[in-house]
């Protein structure tokens, strides 16, 4: 896909995320209610992650950043959410279209919107550097 797809592809993504709704908390009750520990809740780092990936979808102001920037977005677009938060993997596999479904779609969103920055970015990268 050419950068202006990409680009195209992730300004829908941002706007299926919106038309989501609200952050789903409901789901990720279920989830906590599930997984046998108490020791941890998932909500304000997947609040967090998600709220990062937004505002780096501005596209032509992140691209637009200096070359360092760059390379430190592109380090933090690296991990997916469960990369970057080992101990929720245990709630994964609970995470699915019929037990949480709108988790499991903005996840899903989340997830291809990294993808599509992280593409974007190491494209620039290797742009300036060539």
């Amino acid at each position: 896909m050419e950068k202006k797809g990409k680009i195209e592809r992730v300004n829908k993504l941002v706007k299926t995320d919106y038309e989501l709704g609200a952050f789903p908390y409901e789901d990720c009750k279920k989830i906590y209610e599930l997984v046998d520990s108490h020791e941890w809740d998932m909500i304000p780092d997947l609040n967090t992650f998600f709220s990062s990936l937004w505002s780096l979808s501005a596209v032509e102001k992140l691209l637009a950043l200096p070359l360092e920037k760059l390379e430190n977005y592109k380090q933090w677009l690296e991990k997916s959410f469960f990369e970057r938060f080992p101990k929720y993997l245990q709630a994964k596999e609970l995470i699915t279209s019929d037990l949480t479904p709108v988790l499991y779609k903005q996840l899903e969103v989340n997830e291809e919107l990294r993808e599509l920055l992280l593409n974007l970015v190491v494209e620039e990268i290797d742009l300036r550097k060539s």
